[in-house]
């Protein structure tokens, strides 16, 4: 899920609900219970952080109008992802608009890379330069370059989580983190 993920980061020309919605689900969501319809999760809680609240919620066999058309008196926001074969419906207050706040992805770096070295900066030429380094130092790092937007655009988020997933992706083949 990983690749997919970076790439969805990568095609993104601002931020994106639902791409927040999924970091979120694929970093800290655990299933619980099963759901009679097909045998799946009929959850998702977050265990880290007051696992008795919801973190999303599975609807086989539902597709997105049904959805539209349920909510349609619902104010707020609808936020769905596809996993385990349905549509989650995710609780849009669990899930922080990190695609479109730097403090909010660097907080998620903190977070999930705890002790790892992190920065981002605009470099010349308007570009955003991210980088996350292992605190053992052997080389293993990740960078990433993204073209800037025009001001206040949420590219240097965009770019420090693209990094993340890229060094979550490159875990699993090396030994030195």
């Amino acid at each position: 899920m990983t690749a997919d993920l970076i790439a969805r980061l990568e095609n993104l020309t601002g931020s994106d609900r639902e791409v927040d919605a999924e970091i979120v689900f694929d970093l800290f969501a655990s299933p619980v219970g099963k759901h009679k319809e097909d045998g799946g999760p009929i959850g998702y809680i977050r265990l880290d952080d007051q696992p008795s609240w919801n973190l999303g919620l599975r609807f086989p066999g539902k597709d997105r109008a049904w959805f539209h058309a349920t909510r349609k008196q619902i104010k707020g926001e609808t936020l769905l992802i596809e996993r385990d074969g349905a549509f989650v419906l995710m609780n849009s207050m669990r899930v922080p608009e990190i695609t479109a706040s730097l403090d909010a992805a660097v907080a998620l770096v903190e977070r999930v890379r705890p002790g790892w070295k992190r920065s981002v900066f605009e470099g010349y030429n308007g570009l955003w330069i991210a980088r996350i380094s292992s605190p053992r130092r052997l080389l293993f790092s990740t960078d990433y370059m993204r073209e800037m937007e025009p001001a206040g655009s949420p590219n240097g988020a965009i770019a420090l989580l693209i990094a993340l997933f890229r060094s979550l992706e490159a875990e699993g083949a090396r030994d030195d983190t």
